[in-house]
């Protein structure tokens, strides 16, 4: 409860994502993620952030 709380102040949510491998692939020729990293889920992550921060202005 208290890691929702915490979120809530910062205005974050905390949702489960289904990722296709085309997703990941595309990531990877974005240069988001590096390929040997594609099956980590981490790493897909943080290249998720980086692209939602890139297109919609976000921040960490």
């Amino acid at each position: 409860m208290r890691l929702h709380r915490a979120r809530k102040s910062a205005g974050l949510r905390c949702l489960t994502l289904e990722v296709r491998e085309s997703e990941i692939a595309a990531l990877i020729r974005k240069g988001l993620l590096r390929p040997d990293s594609r099956h980590d889920s981490m790493a897909v992550r943080n290249a998720l952030y980086s692209l939602l921060d890139r297109h919609l202005g976000g921040g960490m």
